[in-house]
């Protein structure tokens, strides 16, 4: 894939990684460990550079949500969940919806 860099963020396409758990973060055994490292690893973001990043890539793409996807079902088990729910929604007071099966029509 082409990477692509500005000022804020590294791209591959659409696709933006400063969210995404690190690869030794993402290997840790179990959720009691990978939420306190995920967690630091969001912090050292900071909420301010997060606002900036998303707000960045609002503007980029001004027709289209601003999305972010995982596969686990359990919203409370998963990364996507942790970083909406408690770090976006706590730190930056943005509600961020979850989308189910149901809109999809694969309930």
């Amino acid at each position: 894939m082409d990477a692509r860099s500005s000022s804020l963020v590294t791209t591959y396409g659409n696709r933006v990684w400063v969210f995404a758990p690190l690869p030794q973060v993402f290997r840790l055994p179990t959720w009691e460990e990978f939420v306190p490292a995920h967690l630091s690893q969001l912090d050292e973001v900071g909420p301010r550079k997060a606002l900036k990043i998303l707000a960045h890539l609002a503007s980029r793409h001004p027709e289209e949500r601003l999305t972010f996807l995982c596969f686990e079902a359990d919203r409370r088990e998963c990364r996507r969940g942790l970083l909406s729910e408690w770090w976006i929604e706590r730190k930056l007071l943005i509600k961020v919806p979850e989308l189910h099966s149901s809109i999809y029509g694969t309930a």
